[in-house]
């Protein structure tokens, strides 16, 4: 779940966001504590994972150590920054969903924030001893090229020249190269790992199509 910025700076409003999720039965979890949250639903473990995209000017307005970001002087809720995430709050996809009298419209970032994140995880899981996160951040760029639909990629188009020059691009781009276009790339390695991978997943098309999506 990506908070605003403008959130992550307040700690009034983080502390109300912290007591939303205790109220909806949301337990810290040990190992990433006070940045994700699990409860059971149905038999199933529901994760909420904390995190904020670029910060931009506001970045000296918080507490930063590492990826970890909070309100100056305060605990109890923290996010992971997304520093790859550019434009992740522009126009996102709008999905409702709704179970009885209640209902909330879930916000999922474009393809090309999303992307740029994606690509951004797989560097930096690709060598984990647990392979993983590596192998689901593989599948995941895999399924927002497959799934990409028209209006997902007029809107890259127009991101990418926005930020053609940005490093974050060009960090994009250095990690298709290295990681996904290689035939031996580590990257199409762990896709190819995934249960989940289709028999005829193209590791080549994925790398073509990647580029295409973040490069104006």
């Amino acid at each position: 779940m990506f908070l605003r910025a403008e959130i992550i700076i307040d700690a009034e409003r983080m502390a109300s966001y912290r007591q939303a999720i205790d109220q909806l039965g949301f337990v810290v979890e040990q190992d990433a504590k006070w940045l994700k949250f699990a409860r059971q639903v149905s038999g199933l473990t529901v994760l909420i994972d904390l995190m904020v995209g670029p910060l931009g000017e506001l970045e000296t307005k918080v507490e930063r150590r590492n990826v970890r970001v909070k309100p100056k002087g305060t605990s109890g809720l923290h996010a992971r920054a997304a520093d790859d995430a550019l434009e992740v709050e522009h126009d996102p996809l709008r999905f409702p969903v709704s179970d009885d009298d209640r209902t909330c419209e879930v916000l999922i970032p474009q393809a090309f924030s999303f992307a740029l994140m994606k690509l951004g995880a797989l560097r930096d899981r690709i060598d984990d001893a647990n392979k993983d996160e590596g192998r689901h951040h593989a599948l995941d760029l895999y399924r927002i090229m497959a799934m990409l639909t028209e209006a997902e990629d007029t809107a890259a188009s127009e991101l990418g020249a926005r930020h053609a020059d940005s490093p974050v691009v060009v960090e994009a781009t250095r990690v298709i190269d290295d990681l996904i276009a290689p035939a031996h790339g580590l990257g199409r390695i762990r896709l190819r790992e995934h249960p989940l991978c289709p028999e005829d997943a193209d590791p080549d098309w994925l790398a073509n199509e990647l580029r295409r999506l973040i490069l104006a």
